[in-house]
């Protein structure tokens, strides 16, 4: 079978999405969160899974029978909300459950979504201080990292619209017209690669909204070329460039063929997370689909990479594909 017939295969199937976890934090915003679940389940008569997980009481001789029972009563409490924030969701959406776990969040979260087969995790990041982050406490990130299934990043505390700045021409050249019922997903791509599952996901989930769908590519010129002297380096940079921005417009004429409302931008910029999120609130986008790596030990540590910096600073929700990192030894077989 070749490669456009593989594509075609994986781009005309449907999603069907029956079981869409929402972890929250019984926080004001966990309501919003809950809420914005409910109309991501809608399309697809999926069931939502609220769940919080709290922290396991460890015992403990420096623990009096006064703190014990204190512990005991937050825990009752957190039980207490979470059945009535399901209790209100189901008001307006009946297909609403609820899971009171005790543990670790991430670690109870992606195992529990493992046990349902979730098709997708929703979850809330509150954009940690730079400390937060070096610690780990914000869980939306280790979720993102370990999750069997796409994670969706919400932003419950940030308005759904941003001002944006003046971008590029490829903005400009999209035809943007403001029309605030059409939905708008921005998927960023990586043209040195080959179409992948994450793109297949945004063209399958762009049909199901029946929204716009948008290919960005952020392009950044080798540092070299800056300062270089010598004319041919930047002749040959902006010959790739050229075919970059070829190769954008060949993937978009393939994919109008199984979403006609696709549509290229491609953008100059040194900082490919900045890049993506001016273009997401100019747009304005409702949702940015972007794909992440296994990583190893000392990236999971730290927890960063482009795909964390979108996740918890972009002006829309943010739903994140984790895609398994090539060997190297098949890598370099490729």
């Amino acid at each position: 079978m070749n490669t456009r017939t593989t594509e075609k295969a994986a781009l005309t199937g449907a999603l069907s999405w029956k079981h869409i976890l929402v972890a929250v934090d019984l926080s004001a915003h966990s309501e919003a969160t809950g809420r914005y679940a409910i109309e991501i389940a809608k399309p697809f008569g999926a069931t939502i899974v609220l769940v919080h997980v709290h922290p396991r009481i460890e015992t403990s001789e420096f623990i009096t029978e006064g703190g014990y029972q204190d512990m005991e009563q937050q825990r009752r409490d957190a039980q207490t909300a979470l059945t009535r924030l399901a209790e209100t969701l189901r008001e307006s959406y009946p297909a609403c459950e609820s899971t009171f776990l005790l543990g670790d969040p991430a670690e109870r979260i992606v195992s529990l979504a493992h046990d349902l087969k979730a098709d997708a995790i929703i979850t809330a990041s509150h954009h940690p201080s730079f400390l937060a982050r070096l610690l780990n406490l914000d869980q939306a990130p280790k979720i993102m990292h370990r999750a069997p299934c796409p994670v969706l990043v919400y932003h419950g505390d940030r308005p759904a619209r941003l001002a944006s700045p003046d971008l590029g021409p490829g903005v400009q050249a999209a035809g943007l017209e403001p029309d605030a019922m059409r939905r708008k997903i921005l998927a960023p791509v990586d043209l040195a690669a080959e179409p992948g599952p994450t793109l297949d996901f945004a063209v399958k989930l762009a049909r199901e909204w029946n929204a716009d769908l948008y290919l960005l590519h952020v392009y950044s010129a080798p540092p070299y070329v800056a300062s270089s002297h010598y004319i041919y380096a930047v002749q040959g940079i902006d010959w790739h460039r050229r075919q970059l921005e070829a190769k954008l417009l060949d993937w978009v004429d393939r994919l109008q063929k199984h979403h006609p409302r696709t549509f290229p931008l491609f953008e100059d910029g040194d900082h490919p997370a900045e890049g993506i999120q001016a273009v997401a609130a100019a747009l304005p986008a409702d949702l940015i689909v972007v794909s992440t790596h296994d990583r190893n030990w000392l990236f999971r540590w730290f927890f960063y990479s482009e795909a964390d910096e979108i996740a918890r600073m972009a002006a829309a929700p943010v739903l994140v594909m984790r895609m398994p990192q090539v060997p190297q030894a098949e890598e370099s077989r490729q």
